[in-house]
């Protein structure tokens, strides 16, 4: 495995992630790890894998990226746009107003780090917010946290 090939077998991907075999085809064969069969036998890129071992660690968080979905914000998106300025452009930060409903599905499906929510009145939005929310498979890993309240006009 000194040889930096851009394809690894089972044998190879089991000593990289310290797990045995067994545990590798099945990582595989459900899905959850990055593979192709090729002539019935197991093949798993590389820089996949390592993808798969970034994207795994907290959904990503702690990747040189930070997704956010969900209602459109434009004081979210000024503020994720100053981040990225003081950060000197060394990570991705991407906001893309989807929704809130839609935002939250993404959420729950691991694609994006973080979801925006404008869900009823302000006033209401402590009891709102937590049931919206629990509504959504993996919710009770998630940290809601509110950022500000706006007035309009």
């Amino acid at each position: 495995m000194t040889e930096q090939h851009p394809y690894l077998t089972v044998k190879e991907v089991a000593l990289y992630l310290h797990l045995n075999e067994k545990k590798v085809y099945q990582l595989a064969s459900d899905g959850h790890l990055p593979a192709t069969k090729v002539t019935g036998k197991w093949l798993f890129p590389r820089k996949l894998v390592d993808q798969w071992l970034l994207e795994s660690s907290h959904h990503g968080i702690l990747s040189d990226r930070l997704l956010i979905s969900g209602s459109d914000d434009p004081l979210l998106q000024a503020g994720l746009l100053r981040i990225m300025q003081a950060q000197k452009y060394k990570a991705l930060y991407s906001y893309m107003p989807t929704g809130t409903q839609a935002g939250l599905s993404l959420l729950s499906q691991g694609l994006v780090d973080a979801c925006a929510v404008h869900w009823g009145k302000a006033d209401e939005s402590h009891l709102r917010h937590p049931a919206l929310i629990r509504q959504y498979t993996g919710s009770r890993h998630w940290v809601l946290v509110h950022l500000y309240k706006r007035q309009q006009g």
